[in-house]
């Protein structure tokens, strides 16, 4: 890549810190100030009371965890890339220069897409409409902050106009998906007043037959006793025995 290209590539690291690909986080580090101020607040209460001064322990630094650098495997790389290139071509490019240049936040980027392709796909087999609403949402959603990140970058009308055709796509996406839901909730709650109609209905009848069951006796079993005639034969000799 050359410097150029770089410099192109770099602003646009704020489109992917929007999108939620990359979590930038500022780390603030304690420094010597820190510790003297609180050398000096000991000190202070040691002559307050009449004491001497000590001089504090140094703290020791926490070890660092020992770990790969928060690599991720080759296939979900392979399965986060692929669904990318389908999906939303212009990611590809992006997420080329944070693996070339900034390796540590392109493995927090598949990390974090990952789970963002793997309920796609689960939604793709259990609700096909859905998913494709969703899909769509997903890649105008990416098509906002992309069109945002270049116009920050640039004074030009017809990026702002495409950003505001996006956005209102957006909303549009948004309240389809809404009414879908709506749609669903509102199938199911007839099916329930079905139910509970059936129910009423058949109120007097339901409490007829359980309670019918609920007061039944069981018989008492019999006690298996043997026949007179098997008796008989039991007891009665062979023919020719007597002879």
């Amino acid at each position: 890549m050359t410097a150029s290209q770089s410099r192109t590539m770099r602003p646009c690291l704020a489109l992917l810190a929007a999108f939620a690909l990359l979590a930038w986080a500022s780390v603030a580090v304690g420094g010597p100030s820190g510790d003297a101020s609180r050398s000096r607040r000991s000190e202070g209460r040691a002559k307050a009371d009449g004491g001497t001064t000590q001089t504090p322990k140094k703290r020791t630094p926490p070890r660092k965890k020992k770990g790969n650098g928060g690599a991720v495997s080759p296939q979900r790389e392979a399965a986060v890339l692929a669904f990318v290139r389908k999906n939303h071509p212009d990611l590809t490019a992006l997420l080329a220069y944070l693996k070339d240049q900034r390796p540590r936040e392109y493995a927090r980027a598949i990390r974090q897409m990952y789970p963002v392709s793997e309920r796609l796909a689960k939604l793709r087999k259990n609700d096909s409409e859905r998913y494709e609403v969703a899909l769509q949402s997903w890649k105008v959603q990416s098509r906002v902050q992309l069109l945002a990140a270049q116009a920050k970058m640039s004074d030009d009308p017809a990026i702002r106009q495409n950003l505001e055709k996006a956005l209102r796509e957006q909303i549009d996406l948004r309240c389809e998906l809404l009414a879908r839901d709506r749609d669903k909730f509102l199938a199911r709650a007839e099916k329930f007043e079905s139910q509970r109609k059936h129910l009423e209905a058949q109120r007097e009848t339901s409490v007829a037959r359980q309670l019918k069951m609920l007061l039944r006796k069981e018989k008492p079993a019999k006690n298996k006793t043997p026949s007179k005639k098997g008796a008989q034969k039991k007891t009665s000799p062979k023919k020719g025995a007597a002879k």
